[in-house]
Parts: structure tokens; sequence; C-alpha cells
């Protein structure tokens, strides 16, 4: 960034800035340092001096800003810090200090005055707390394990979270609590001989290191901590550019602080007044000179192209130097092309202005006249609001993980097995077999009878989902009903499956209205979007744009996790439907959504000719009339509304799209209306409740579906907890929610007791403002509430569950749930989905009551909800939800009794293998092998020593079907748990010889010693044919046995498996590219 910091330093305010620092005067005050020229400023002074410098702000969100572009207009990252404030900003304030106490500070640090009054740890609690490793030192494993207990690390099976460990052998894996990355350290001997960093998700390694440093640093701060002041020698220099507004700031924070004297003292914060004495003398020392730069805020003349053309014009008047910012590469390009569609004019205002492009998130531009320099992001040109982040290390998006690690198996859980039905899982147990030792997991059926299911054939098991907390019946081993209960629901999703393709086929026979390609309009309303898209956002807009633009009417699924951005993907839909004079109709499920979507789409379209309107109980029958009589003729372009959309008196002139947002939220009579609108209209479906992998290979013919399993860039976990009432915490977390500039939501779903809850309250926390709002209020009184709340006019929503669905108030980070027990497992998700949508770190407290006596069933909720608390964690939420009260939130409540009968992944089976009938495809079910072989193979304890993921791994190695495959698993769990031992590699050679015999649907498989190895097969002569052995090779016995000769006996399942892939058909196993996976048949 050299154009903008030459004229900078070149100017006579720098030079005499640069004068007077060099002597013993106080700092000058500044003038003209708006926007990013005070970072600007920062910089400079980082490359023409050699102080180190405080730069002080009011707020958080500034500071976090002035950090970004900071590092952006060219600072070393090393030489910079953010001082964050709060509980979640604790291990960032701890880092800095620690550079500090250890002689190696940063040159500047960037701070609100919040965060200075925040508690760090004292320079003599700093000294020794980090951890040093570097390959090829010596460093006993376990004196690196003793340091980790005694810093309070947890031990884990799986470390994924911050704070936690894991030993396997010679491999340990931590995860500092600074969240940085976690490492994985492999030992040999008393030597450290690997380190790699890796993916919390995949567990997989990620990247290879020499050397690493980790924070031992405890994230609480006991009694003795410190502010920052009591850590800055006489070297340092507050730069600020409104002493006065850090002054006051620094007043009201300190003036909270003492109203709270008895919490202050409790965690061991420095005093009060000691602070304040520190802090307020170096805010305001008498200056010696006032010095200007001239700087001014960018007023943009409006959200258009043509008003971002008329602001650059009017910014680089006099031509100054100018760098314009866009978030990424893709807002770039779209303005370079939106620039180039207006003609020569435009692309010649732009050129002959000397403006430069640059990537990067400038979080609030300036212009200086005086300077001859402008620098401005692409946000302040369109005049759209900004979604501020949270500034991350790495800024990659969160992938949710995959379902398969909740259906493991534990000890007591119920499991269906493929050919044998629902029985309950003993245990997995180690056992002697033909004289070789085995893994068997361990089945009790009806009658306590015993089945042993060796672990190479573990995915015929599956975990029982589907009742509703009841244990369901367990099957007769042998029986025959178990075939007869698979039949029954084989009967009926075939019917279901029917219903869909024929409605499928209906809309794909009909003809569909076909948009054209993106218009202008359509790019300049992209590029101004306030977001960047996640990957799968932009697959899925992609996607959507190809159905839209084909014959064939659209019937797409987006499936996301709360807070993923479904919205929108809806949007830039509806606006492209628009666009082809098509109108749009979006169906929410509850009034106070209707708003929020009415609210912010007409403020996102509010610069193009497209007319927004909603329909709800918000509105007056006038009003309704009025829309009404609005779609009718087509003046209305884009209606949002609850059920009342669906009622006959509304009719359309041109429906183009309907957007269905939780569809399975309405009534019977509503989907079949619903139902009669969309054989004709392209139809997008929005849901919050993950369809699991399984479901989605099942229904994938049926229906087209866009997953987004990717979290925004920046998002943080919900820190949740099941708390009982404390008006102690209450209080405290309402309190440091204000004291963030936040805003919370208080849920108490009772209407007769929630105006004396929030009067109660109002009395523990008189420094906040409270509103109540709940669906019997009269319609303009809940509007009037909401609207406050909306635009910050009071703090605390006291309300019942109107907020659950779809609500996004990025100010709103903290929110409680009364009488949690009381709620589903899908709405205590929802509820926290309407928090941590931004930057902030965000909480959220079920609050129990201890009067009040709490359920089984409501306990297993709230451990849920607990336990499943990261990122994308709908998947596992949606099939707890499941195993709890059924499956009928997936696939509606008439299925929920088949689910129960059989289990929910048999039911996919079936439901997979009904559409490829009905499609005329392959169906083959996959059939129980048999395999006699006395080879010893299992994997040890020693080497998985987490049952978990012990059988985790076998159920792995169970569904690969390729050498690929197998090469793939093998090479996870060396990174994973280090070389596999000779017993680990037999059993992957017998897993591999049962792959090959389910290809090639050979029943059993037996050695008969002297003599060779015996194949049972249904079509044998069928198998006779295809085997590649010559004659005297080969022998049939008793008509139906295939012998292949060997007389040796065979040395391991290594020899066995080449015998066999050298004699027997094997080409076309299955592609490297595909995995079985339940459901699934050889093909």
């Amino acid at each position: 960034m050299e154009t903008l910091l030459h004229p900078l330093v070149r100017s006579r305010p720098f030079r005499e800035l640069e004068r007077a620092l060099a002597g013993e005067a106080p700092p000058p005050v500044l003038g003209g340092v708006t926007g990013s020229l005070y970072a600007l400023l920062a910089r400079a002074l980082l490359s023409e001096t050699r102080g180190r410098w405080l730069l002080l702000v009011p707020g958080e969100t500034e500071a976090e800003g002035v950090f970004g572009d900071l590092v952006l207009l060219g600072a070393d990252p090393a030489e910079v810090a953010l001082f964050p404030p709060g509980v979640d900003g604790a291990i960032g304030r701890a880092r800095v200090v620690a550079d500090l106490a250890e002689g190696r500070p940063p040159r500047v640090i960037v701070a609100s005055v919040r965060a200075v009054v925040d508690p760090v740890p004292r320079p003599d609690a700093v000294r020794g707390a980090q951890l040093l490793l570097k390959v090829g030192a010596e460093l006993p494993r376990d004196d690196v394990v003793a340091r980790l207990v005694d810093a309070g690390f947890q031990r884990e099976a799986v470390v994924d979270q911050p704070g936690t460990f894991s030993v396997r052998g010679d491999l340990v894996d931590l995860f500092a609590r600074d969240g940085r990355a976690p490492f994985r350290v492999e030992w040999l001997d008393e030597e450290i001989e690997g380190l790699r960093v890796f993916d919390p998700a995949t567990q997989l390694s990620v990247k290879v290191l020499d050397d690493a440093k980790i924070s031992l640093l405890a994230t609480e701060i006991e009694a003795g901590g410190a502010g920052l002041a009591q850590h800055l020698d006489e070297g340092w220099t507050v730069l600020a550019r409104d002493a006065a507004a850090l002054a006051d700031a620094l007043e009201t924070h300190l003036r909270r602080y003492e109203a709270a004297e008895r919490v202050v003292r409790e965690e061991g914060w420095q005093e009060i007044s000691e602070l304040r004495e520190v802090l307020t003398s170096r805010l305001k020392a008498p200056a010696s000179l006032a010095l200007n730069f001239g700087g001014q805020i960018v007023a943009a003349s409006g959200t258009t192209f043509e008003n971002a053309v008329e602001t650059l014009e009017r910014v680089t008047r006099g031509k100054p130097t100018t760098v314009l910012f866009f978030d990424g590469e893709s807002e770039r390009d779209r303005f370079v092309s939106v620039l180039e569609d207006h003609g020569d004019d435009a692309a010649r205002k732009v050129r002959d202005r000397k403006v430069s492009f640059r990537v990067g998130r400038l979080h609030e531009g300036f212009h200086s006249p005086f300077l001859g320099v402008s620098a401005l992001s692409h946000h302040e040109l369109f005049a759209t609001p900004m979604k501020r982040r949270r500034r991350v290390i790495e800024e990659e998006a969160v992938v949710s993980k995959a379902i398969e690690n909740f259906l493991d198996l534990a000890e007591g859980d119920y499991v269906v097995h493929l050919a044998q039905g629902i029985a309950q899982f003993i245990g997995l147990r180690r056992e002697m077999k033909g004289g070789a030792e085995q893994d068997f997991l361990v089945l009790r059926f009806k009658g306590d009878t015993l089945l042993h299911v060796p672990a190479s054939k573990i995915d015929l098991v599956q975990k029982y989902v589907g009742g509703k907390g009841d244990a369901p019946q367990l099957s007769k081993l042998g029986s025959v009903s178990w075939a007869k209960r698979k039949q029954s629901v084989k009967d009926a999703v075939t019917d279901m499956a029917t219903d869909l393709l024929e409605l499928h086929a209906v809309r794909a026979r009909k003809p569909g209205i076909q948009h054209a390609p993106d218009t202008a309009w359509q790019q300049e309303f992209e590029a101004a979007f306030p977001h960047q898209l996640t990957p799968d956002q932009g697959r899925a807009v992609d996607a959507i744009k190809g159905d839209l633009e084909s014959s064939r009417p659209m019937d797409r699924l987006i499936c996301g996790d709360v807070g993923y951005g479904k919205t929108e993907v809806a949007m830039r839909a509806a606006f492209k439907c628009v666009m082809g004079n098509r109108q749009v109709a979006v169906l929410v499920p509850t009034t106070v959504l209707a708003q929020q979507h009415w609210e912010s789409f007409r403020e996102r379209m509010k610069d193009y000719p497209v007319v927004v309107e909603s329909l709800s109980r918000f509105r007056t029958k006038a009003e309704q009339k009025h829309v009404l009589e609005g779609l009718a003729t087509g003046a209305v372009d884009i209606v949002i509304g609850t059920h009342r959309l669906v009622q006959g008196d509304v009719e359309f002139k041109d429906l183009g799209l309907l957007v269905i947002d939780e569809e399975q939220r309405f009534g019977v009579g509503h989907k079949e209306r619903l139902r009669r609108l969309r054989t004709n209209v392209d139809v997008l479906v929005m849901t919050a409740t993950p369809i699991p992998r399984t479901l989605h290979q099942a229904i994938l013919g049926i229906r087209d579906i866009s997953p987004l399993g990717q979290a925004p860039r920046g998002r943080r976990e919900v820190a949740t907890e099941v708390v009982p009432y404390d008006k102690g915490m209450v209080r405290n977390a309402i309190l440091r929610e204000l004291d963030r500039e936040g805003q919370i939501f208080f849920v108490h779903n009772r209407v007769q007791t929630i105006d004396k809850v929030a009067r109660d309250l109002q009395k523990l926390v008189p420094e906040a403002t409270f509103v109540t709002g709940h669906g019997q209020m009269p319609e303009r009184q809940l509007e009037r509430t909401m609207l406050a709340f909306i635009e910050r006019k009071v703090d605390v929503l006291v309300a019942t569950t109107i907020i659950e669905s779809g609500l996004d108030i990025p100010s709103a980070n903290t929110i409680f749930v009364d009488r949690a027990d009381m709620y589903g497992l899908a709405d205590l998700h929802q509820l926290r989905g309407r928090v941590g949508r931004y930057h902030h770190q965000a909480y959220a407290y079920f609050i129990l009551r201890p009067e009040a006596s709490v359920s089984e069933i409501a306990e297993k909720r709230l451990r849920a909800i607990e336990e499943f608390s990261r990122l994308g964690a709908g998947f596992q939420i949606a099939m707890r939800d499941m195993e709890i009260r059924g499956a009928g939130n997936i696939l509606g409540p008439e299925q929920s009794g088949h689910i129960a009968a059989v289990g929910y992944e048999m039911y996919c089976r079936l439901l997979d293998m009904a559409v490829k009938r009905l499609k005329n495809e392959r169906v083959v079910m996959p059939e129980e092998v048999e395999i006699n072989i006395d080879f010893t193979a299992f994997i040890p304890d020693a080497y998985i020593p987490d049952r978990r993921l012990l059988i985790e791994t076998y159920r792995r190695l169970g569904r690969a079907t390729t050498e690929a495959h197998f090469e793939q698993v093998v090479a996870e769990m060396r990174d994973r748990f280090g070389p596999p031992p000779p017993v680990v590699e037999e059993f992957v050679l017998v897993a591999r010889i049962r792959a090959l015999m389910e290809f090639l649907r050979i029943q059993r498989l037996e050695i008969m010693r002297g003599e060779g190895v015996a194949l049972h097969a249904r079509r044998l002569s069928k198998l006779r044919r295809a085997v590649q052995a010559p004659p005297e090779g080969v022998r049939v016995l008793r008509g139906r046995i295939l012998l292949l000769v060997h007389r040796k006996p065979f040395a391991g399942p290594g020899e066995l498996l080449t015998f066999l892939e050298r004699n027997l058909p094997t080409d076309g196993i299955v592609s490297p590219q595909q995995e079985r996976h339940p459901g699934e048949g050889s093909p």
C-alpha cells in the first residue's frame, strides 16, 4: 500500500508529528484522521519511527476494524496485536501480555476502552506458561501430558475443541485454548519425531511443522489479575484521535464495574481506582500542539451502480491517489463486469481518475483532498452495510461433520441387523474362533438369544433410530416376522416413492417458465450484497439459476443449519424471477418472521422497481385488501406472508416462484393448497432440519437438493449451558452483553406469567430496558414491540417462541430459555440459532427451575443440546430428535410408524431400493457373507483405545469397496493412530476379501485344508464361467459349491487375497470415487 503511504509520510502534519514525538512533550492532538486514515497513520509511524503505540478507541467493533485495516494497509502482522475484551477475549489478551512479559512485544496494540480494564494474568503468571515443541528435541511424552494436565487441559478420546488433548500410544493430539489450530505430536522413544496441524472436523493432518509454541494459559484469570496498563512501560505512547471521547467511555465502563464491585473482586480484577488513575492520566495529558490531516468520511450517493460511479467521480475530483477495496475477487470481478456493461463512458471515468482495485476487507474508508489520497470499500461505494466479521487466523469455512459418527454404537444401544432384525448391542468382544483371535459384535435378541457378528461384517449392523423414547420390541432370531415387517415397510415406501415420482413426472412434463440469463441489474444487485457467499451457497445459487433458465419447473430443497444463509440464496432467486416479469410468493411459518423478511427484502431492493408487500395479521384489513388487489393485477412483485398466502381469496396475475420456509410446520390443509399451487411454478423449499446423507441419497432422484453444510466465515459456535435459575448468573450475563453494546432474548413461553417475569428481570437489572412480546398481543402492539427491539431501542426482549424461526438480529448475542425442559430438541436448537449469527461470541442459557421435576426424555434433550453445540450440529440434533420422539420432522408423521418398525437406516435402504426399482435401475440388496478362515485379525485396544473410535474404524473398513478406498482408510488410520501393527494389517486384508466376495455375490467362503477354497454362490454357473483359473484348478462340489484348488495351506490373508484376485474376475468392482453407504448394494 505504498501508493497511499507516501503522500502521508511526505505531508507537513506527519513531519511535525515525528518531531513532536521525538521530544518529551505530550503527544499532539490529532484531527481529521477519520476512518482508515487512523490505521494508515499508525502504519506510517511503524515504518518511519521506532516507537510503540497503543491505539485506543471507544468500542470493540471499532478496535477490530482499526486492527483489520492496519494489517490490510501493509503492517507486518507480527508487529501488531488486537487486545480483545470480555470473557471470550481472555486468551487473546493473555497472548499479548505473554509477548510483553517475555520481551517480544508488538509495536502496536489496538484496544477498546473496555479491553484495557478487563483482566489479564500478571507477568509472573505468564512466564513459563508456554510449551515449546520441536521436531528432534528430547521431550518425554509423559512430561508433556503432565504439563497439559497441570494446565487444566481435559483428556478426551477425540480432540476437536480448544483446551483438550488425547493420548494414543506414541501420538498426542492437543488443542491450545487460543483456538488457533490443533496439533498432532508423534514420538520415537523420548524424541519428538513428527509435528503436524490437523483438521478438527476430519481429524486428518493438513500441515507438517518443524516446531510450534503452545499456550497453556487458562481462560479464567485467578485472583490477582491485572489490566493492560500494568504491563506497558514508558516506551508506549497512546495514539488517540479523540481523547475526550475516550475518557468519557472509560468513565462509563468504570462506573459499571464499580456497580458490580462484588463480581469484580471475586474474579480478582485490578482495583478500579488504580486503573482510572493510570489510564485517565495518560488520556487527559495536555497536548502541545494540534495537527489536522484533513480526512473526511465518504458519503455515498445511493445504492445503484450509477450512484456508485457518481460517488467515485466526486471522491476522485482532483485526481487523488485512490484505492477501491473489495471483500473478495468475485466482488471485484462483478464490479468490473458491470462497469463494462455500462459502456465506455463509465469505464473511462474510473480509468481516468487513477483508481486502482484491491482485494481486501477495508472496514471504513476516508477521503483527504489535503493529502491527495482516498481509500474506500465497495460497501461504502454502494451504501450497503458491512457485516462485521470476527478476526480469525485463517477464515476457512467450517464444514459440518458427517452424521455417521453420531450413529456409532455404544453398549446397551438398540440396533438393527440387516437379516435378523432388532436387537440390543451387548458390546464388542474378542474371542477365539478356529484357533484364531477375532473381534465380534455381540447382539441380544428376543429370549436372550445371542448372535456374534464378526467385526469385518459390522456394516450389517446399524444403530436403531426411529422410536419415541420407548425401547423397541426385540426380534426373534431366525424368525420370519422380521422379513414380513420389512416387506410391509417396503410396500409403504414404494407407495410413497410412487407418489413423489408421479408428481416429479407431472412437473417435468409441464412446460416451465424459462428465464433469461442474468441481467445487468441482477449482477449489480449481487455485487452490492453485503456477504461473501460460502462455496455451498455459491453452488446453490448456480443450481437455482440453472433450474430457472431451463424449461423444466424447479422443485429444489435448500437444506442447511440455522444461520447458514438460506435466505440470502432465496433473495437472489426472487430477484431473478422478478427480472423475468414473474411474481414471487415467500411463505413463512410465523408473523414475526414475515415482518422481518418483508423489511429486509424491501431494504435490499429499494433502489430497483420491485414492489415488495406482506400478508399477515400485522396488516390491517384495508392493507390486506390493497395487497390482494396488487397480486391480482400484477402491481405487487414479491409477497411475503404466513399461511394467509394460501387462503382461497389470494390470486396471482403471474406467479413464477414459490419459496416455502419450513414446509413441515404448515398444516395438512395448507400443504394440499401448496401441492396444487406448485404443479406449474418454480418451487424453492428451505428447511433448517438437515437431511442426513443416507436419506439424501435415497430421495436424490426425486428432488433436487442443495445442502448448505458450511458456516459463514467468522461464525463461532454458541457457548451453551444448561443451568438452574440463579439471579446472580442472569444479572451478570445480561450486564456482560450490555457491556459490549449487545441485546438479549429471554424466552418465557407462558403468556399468563410473561409480564411478571419481565418485571422481576427489570428489578434484577435496572440498568437495562425491557419489553415483552407474545402472539396474543394486538397486532399493532406486537409490531411496535418487535420494531423497537430490532431498532435497538430496548436491551432485552422477553418473549414467547414467536422469535423461534429465522429471526436475524445481529446485535442480539445472549439468549435465556426459561423452563428449557418444556421444549422439543429441534425447538431448542432453533432458539439457540437466534444468536451467534455474526462475529461476537454468543451465549445460550437453558434454564431449569428448581421447583420443577424434569422428565427422562427432557433430560435426554438437554444433554443433547449441550453436547451438540458446535457449528453444523443440526445433523446430530435432527438424528437425536428422531431418536427421542420419532421421525415425523424429517419425513412427515405418516412415515414415523414405518421408521419405528425397522429403524431409520433400514427405512432408507428400502426407500432407496424402491426409488431405483421405479426408475428401472438395478437394485442389489447386500447379502450376509460368511467367511470361515482361521487368521488372527483384529484392531487391538492398544492401537485404538477408545471403543467409539474403534467401532467407527471397523465400520469404515466394512464400507470400503476398492483398493483405493482401503488405502485411504489405512492412510487415515496411520495419521490418527500411528503405524498399524501386523494384526491390523491382517484385518484390512480380511476386509478386502469380504468386499471381493460381496461384489461377486458369493455367500460363503471357507478353506478346505489340502484341497482349496470353497465358494458358495446362488448363480454358480455364471461364476464358473467367469473364473480365470485353468480347468484343472476348478471343481464343482455337490452341484452348488465351486472349489478353487490350492493344496498348500495359506500363510495368511495376504496370500489368500492374491490367490482369489488371480483366479476370480475383479474388473469394475465399483469405481474409486464411489463408496458404499447404508442402503446401497453392489452394482
